[in-house]
């Protein structure tokens, strides 16, 4: 995962499963490697974040609030109706 916005520096590293008496094995022989520069802009970190959290939490955010104000304003309605009677 991109960390930081700006330019950043890949490194593709390509092994090859080499088979020796009948059997797999991956040593580590380099058969490819390459540095690759790309740009990471502000847009595509936002595309990389897990938007079912970010929604979770902001629909809690609004919803915590909405709530304790309903609670709040039935509770005030209680207190009126028991000071009315």
């Amino acid at each position: 995962m991109v960390e930081k916005e700006g330019s950043q520096k890949l490194t593709l590293v390509i092994y090859q499963l080499v088979k020796i008496g009948g059997e797999e094995h991956w040593p580590v022989v380099e058969t490819y490697r390459a540095d690759i520069n790309i740009n990471v802009t502000l847009g595509q970190r936002l595309m990389m974040l897990d938007w079912k959290w970010v929604i979770g939490i902001l629909v809690t955010a609004l919803l915590i609030p909405a709530l304790w104000r309903w609670i709040d304003k039935r509770n005030k309605e209680k207190e009126k109706a028991e000071k009315d009677k």
